[in-house]
């Protein structure tokens, strides 16, 4: 998965974004930010020694104590819908973050940077739209 990687660096800087390649371990992922007119989005592309596939995901968002939760879930419910391209999710303490698993057969092929680049701004599109949302819902 590491040369699948590569190539996903190779064309996210032909395309002008400025990324990382690093193993950490088991885990390899290319690393990118966005600084968005709403947040600044740091953006990995993860894929484990074990698996084929790669992980398209956001650093949290935002996390919500839990009083806030229940309500949020609906909010993000609510997000998923309009944006069936990215999913939002909530983990047990309360964070918020994008992603999205790359299907097997893309990343088999030498296709797979220019799919990457197109992920990688549509991610930071529907972040920069949904990131105001998610704070209004935070601090109310």
């Amino acid at each position: 998965m590491l040369q699948t990687l590569k190539m996903i660096e190779q064309d996210l800087q032909k395309a002008g974004l400025k990324c990382t390649c690093t193993e950490f371990g088991k885990i390899s992922y290319v690393e990118m930010g966005f600084k968005l007119k709403s947040t600044i989005l740091r953006l990995r592309f993860i894929s484990t020694k074990e698996s084929k596939d790669i992980k398209v995901m956001t650093d949290d968002l935002a996390i919500f104590p839990g009083p806030r939760r229940a309500e949020t879930l609906k909010l993000l419910n609510d997000i998923n819908a309009k944006y069936k391209f990215f999913k939002f999710t909530m983990d047990v303490q309360g964070a918020v973050c994008a992603q999205y698993d790359i299907p097997l057969a893309i990343t088999e092929g030498d296709s797979i940077g220019p799919v990457a680049v197109e992920l990688a701004l549509r991610c930071a599109s529907i972040v920069d739209d949904v990131y105001p949302i998610i704070m209004h819902s935070l601090w109310g």
